[in-house]
């Protein structure tokens, strides 16, 4: 659980200094994006007013004379004629959409202007859109990299942590430290309030690790259960263990001399 809260906290400031960067990149490219759906349209409308400029070719006369024969059956080839059904089958299938045609992934809405973002855009529009590439430097590349892997290692570390710590297990075999959490009045806000010397003090269950915040109270619940299960063996906590210079040479007389005073005798 420490390792998700640090990880989370991680998370929680560079995204900070992530999501600016991102701002700034989504702007320029939404840009783009709006320059190259502009240039599309209107490459595709030349090309249309282009088409329709040119008058439609009149049939020649041979062919009108070849299709006028009234009442006539097509036949195949070794003179059979053709039936209804193959006829249909074959209508059909010109008719029906290419399946080559290509397609593109969608595009965020948000990248897109704002007529384009109700319904969906057209192919040309998609296709413009998707020409379009996000420019990275290292800076933003490695902020953006770095919130991934912690956020990675955070929903890892906590989905192991809760499993195996949690309200439960807490007030199973720590029912003291879960009193302190249960009953206490104190805010997420207010780690300064704990004394570290009471061992009956309020305390506070760490909550959510993803705002970043709670990881002295997980700190303080920590050494709140050492001290109890620790009890049964006299355990002491941290008293003593960096011992004080007035501890190892209680009279002033018997202390030794500074490193400088000792040198210069």
């Amino acid at each position: 659980m420490f390792n998700a809260f640090i990880h989370a906290r991680i998370v929680t400031h560079c995204h900070r200094k992530a999501r600016a960067e991102l701002q700034r990149v989504t702007e320029v490219t939404r840009q783009a994006v709006s320059t190259a759906i502009a240039d599309a349209v209107t490459h595709g409308s030349s090309l249309g007013a282009k088409s329709q400029s040119t008058p439609p070719m009149l049939p020649s006369p041979a062919s009108i004379g070849a299709t006028s024969s009234a009442n006539s059956t097509p036949t195949n080839r070794d003179g059979t004629p053709i039936s209804d059904e193959t006829r249909s089958t074959s209508s059909s299938a010109i008719n029906a959409p290419s399946s080559s045609s290509p397609s593109f992934p969608p595009i965020p809405p948000k990248l897109l202007p704002d007529k384009y973002r109700v319904a969906h855009p057209p192919p040309h529009v998609t296709a413009a859109a998707n020409s379009v590439s996000a420019p990275l430097n290292l800076i933003q590349l490695g902020s953006m990299n770095e919130v991934s892997h912690s956020l990675e290692l955070a929903i890892s570390e906590m989905t192991t942590a809760q499993t195996h710590l949690n309200f439960s297990t807490m007030a199973r075999h720590f029912p003291r430290t879960f009193a302190r959490m249960v009953h206490s009045t104190l805010k997420s806000s207010e780690e300064h309030e704990v004394d570290f010397e009471d061992d009956d003090g309020e305390l506070f269950w760490p909550g959510q690790s993803i705002t970043g915040e709670g990881l002295a109270w997980l700190c303080f619940m920590g050494e709140g259960m050492v001290k109890e299960f620790g009890k049964q063996f006299e355990y002491k906590g941290l008293k003593g263990v960096v011992p004080k210079p007035d501890q190892l040479h209680p009279d002033p007389r018997q202390r030794p001399p500074p490193p400088g005073v000792a040198s210069q005798r």
